[in-house]
C-alpha cells in the first residue's frame, strides 16, 4: 500500500456518476480511518474507490491510502 496526494489521482471514465451518501462515509473515516485502500494504476488513474476519494476530499485529507495494480491498456475503459 502505499500513500498519494489525492490532487495526483486521475479520475477518468467512471460507471458510477452518483456517490450516494458521502457524508455517513466520511464520518466513518474521519472516526475510524481508512479501511481499504483506494485502487490505481501506475499512472494514478482511479481503478476502484470513487467513493472512497470523494469522502477523503471532503474531509480535506491531501493524501490517502492506494494499492497500484498494474493492468493492461485492454483492460482499462
Amino acid at each position: 500500500m502505499t500513500n498519494i496526494a489525492i490532487a495526483d489521482i486521475k479520475v477518468v471514465d467512471r460507471h458510477r456518476i452518483d456517490c450516494g451518501d458521502l457524508e455517513s462515509l466520511a464520518t466513518s473515516m474521519n472516526e475510524i480511518g481508512q479501511l481499504q485502500p483506494i485502487v490505481v494504476t501506475s499512472a494514478l488513474r482511479l481503478v476502484a474507490g470513487g467513493r472512497r476519494l470523494g469522502a477523503a476530499k471532503s474531509l480535506g485529507w491531501l493524501d490517502i491510502d492506494a494499492k497500484i495494480v498494474e493492468i493492461s491498456r485492454g483492460d482499462v475503459p
